[in-house]
């Protein structure tokens, strides 16, 4: 019995005894299921798996809002608007810098004479084809990709949305465009049908939607029919963005990869292992992908809400004095008297206030 082991200790002592070995306890299993739980939480951890630099971080959206809606067309004054233009800005202005004679390309984009990169792509002056992968599911590329399309088409581009996931097309969901003939049937076709045919508008002025398809779904190897899509998709809009599925599950993403001016790699705070990452990075260095950086989303941390909360009211304020000063008549607080009318003729304007 507990008396027998510890002789002479009270009730209270016993309990009191017992609640810090289970405290410890507690404390040691704490420290091991952290010690084992490699999922990327951080802007440094997420750089370092990956080997390549964050160039956004996007707050965590709600699940409705992933799966139903734009935010950057249905709410385009929030934070999380305002974080997708950032993604785009980080995109356009990595092009500026590239197209620089001073800038030292990668191995895999420095082009030679004959105008064919080191991946055997034709050279071209804009980086306006974009594919955007991940290293699972679920991560957020297809989110990704229906935002940062908007924001392409608010700064006046036209923009073409692919749908390469062709096992789980879902971007053409969030523009409201239902199933229909896409990116599958163009590439069984083998040319016979221009990509235009199955160009479909949408509620965006701007963004057009090529869907996943109806014809049977193929894994890859199509190289001159994937050639030719990105070559008639680039005629067809400014900016072409390609939603794929997972670059490890699917060899068609690893192909169009190699044929694009860009990659994006979406990471999920929380849910991307170091594993994943480190896995689709030497996959996509080994393919000699143009990768530009990883995409961080489901973001917590108030990365802009304290600077829009604080803006907000101070902005509120300036418009109220604004409203205030143009009121005709309005007592002055400073001078203490009946401002005049500038516009009547006759009246003369009030003397400067002092600064300060």
């Amino acid at each position: 019995s507990p008396q027998d082991l510890l002789p002479g200790i009270s009730r209270e002592q016993r309990l009191l005894l017992a609640g810090l070995i289970a405290l410890v306890v507690g404390i040691g299993l704490a420290v091991v299921l952290d010690r084992s739980d490699n999922r990327l939480r951080t802007r440094r951890e997420t750089a370092a798996r990956f080997g390549l630099p964050v160039i956004a971080e996007i707050p965590a959206l709600s699940m409705q809002k992933r799966r139903r809606k734009v935010v950057v067309a249905e709410e385009p004054d929030s934070v999380k608007a305002e974080a997708y233009r950032t993604l785009r800005a980080a995109v356009m202005l990595h092009r500026r810098k590239d197209d620089d004679t001073g800038f030292t390309r990668p191995r895999h984009e420095r082009i030679p004479r004959d105008g064919i990169s080191g991946n055997g792509r034709r050279a071209r002056p804009d980086r306006d084809i974009i594919l955007i992968t991940s290293p699972a599911a679920g991560d957020g590329k297809s989110t990704t990709v229906a935002n940062l399309a908007v924001t392409y088409a608010e700064s006046g581009r036209s923009v073409l949305v692919l749908s390469g996931d062709l096992w789980r097309s879902s971007v053409a969901r969030r523009f409201g465009v239902k199933p229909s003939r896409g990116v599958s049937d163009f590439l069984a076709s083998d040319g016979a049908t221009p990509l235009s045919t199955y160009v479909r508008k949408t509620s965006v002025p701007g963004v057009q939607v090529v869907t996943g398809g109806l014809a049977m779904r193929r894994p890859g190897g199509r190289l001159l029919a994937e050639r030719r899509l990105i070559d008639e998709a680039h005629r067809l809009a400014d900016v072409v963005i390609i939603d794929t599925a997972p670059l490890p599950a699917a060899s068609l993403t690893c192909e169009l990869s190699t044929m694009v001016d860009t990659v994006l790699v979406v990471s999920r705070v929380g849910r991307t292992t170091a594993a994943d990452a480190e896995r689709c990075a030497d996959q996509l260095e080994q393919l000699g992908a143009p990768t530009l950086g990883v995409v961080m989303v489901g973001v917590t941390t108030p990365l802009f809400s304290d600077y829009f909360s604080y803006g907000a009211p101070r902005r509120a304020q300036r418009l109220a004095a604004d409203e205030a000063e143009a009121e005709e008549g309005r007592p002055d607080p400073i001078i203490g008297h009946e401002q005049p009318d500038l516009r009547q003729p006759g009246r003369h304007a009030p003397p400067a206030r002092p600064v300060g």
